[in-house]
């Protein structure tokens, strides 16, 4: 997480903080981004794609199955879904933040 960070930081994207705009196009752009480690290639934007609608379609499955809860935390999310602690956190403050959820944190 950190090396993302660090890429993400040098690329830029951490400007909107004192902007408020967030530079999308700048941090998509495949001349902004890095070989991985482990594969040495570039992040295509087929791949972009293909993460953005697995988001999508997990973010509909996590409001579907919030409302079957009597409160929603992490952990369940990470649990009922085979994801990790963090990308569960990522996805429901995203959620809370579009008015989706009701998420406080953990």
């Amino acid at each position: 997480m950190e090396q993302c960070m660090e890429q993400w930081k040098k690329r830029g994207c951490f400007d909107f903080m004192e902007t408020k705009d967030f530079p999308y196009e700048k941090c998509k752009s495949p001349e902004n981004h890095s070989p991985t480690d482990k594969h040495g290639d570039y992040t295509t934007s087929e791949l972009r794609n293909l993460f953005d609608d697995w988001l999508a379609l997990i973010e509909e499955e996590v409001v579907e199955f919030s409302l079957t809860q009597d409160s929603i935390t992490a952990e369940k999310i990470a649990d009922r879904f085979k994801i990790s602690k963090q990308s569960a956190i990522f996805i429901l403050n995203k959620l809370a933040r579009e008015g989706k959820i009701n998420f406080a944190g953990d």
